[in-house]
């Protein structure tokens, strides 16, 4: 095999072939929508729909995969986000445990560490079922 016939290991696609696909092609939007009319030009009506078919598909898969991607990358940036925050919020709650220790302003009996330590869990579980819902509402609005 010709190494001029591949390109980054796929096989090289001739010029010609594309200027004279692309040249029967034509995109044009529809004012004020977010629509686009597509067109290929063929003698051969059933060809011409199938390609015109076959360009819309892959173009609403390609925009469906660029905001999953998108959906996915802020849904781990936000789960990041709330882990820090909890890392944080554990490590503050531990520091103003310490401090009315410190000054006999808290109390340290097992029953209200276990009463703390209840609503600490529930507030996780708060924060994750909310991260999930926007997860799921954003994957259900796309």
């Amino acid at each position: 095999m010709d190494p001029d016939a591949l390109v980054n290991g796929q096989p090289r696609v001739p010029t010609r072939a594309v200027d004279a696909f692309l040249s029967r092609l034509s995109v044009q939007p529809i004012r004020n929508t977010r629509l686009v009319q597509i067109s290929w030009g063929s003698t051969d009506p059933a060809l011409a729909a199938n390609v015109t078919n076959a360009i819309a598909r892959e173009y609403i898969g390609m925009n469906l995969e660029a905001k999953y991607e998108t959906t996915a990358q802020a849904s781990e940036f936000l789960a990041s986000e709330i882990a820090r925050l909890e890392t944080d919020i554990s490590e503050g709650e531990a520091e103003l445990q310490r401090y009315g220790i410190e000054r006999d302003i808290l109390s340290t009996d097992e029953q209200q560490d276990t009463v703390t330590r209840a609503l600490n869990d529930l507030s996780a579980e708060h924060t994750r079922a909310q991260t999930d819902r926007v997860r799921k509402q954003t994957y259900h609005e796309q």
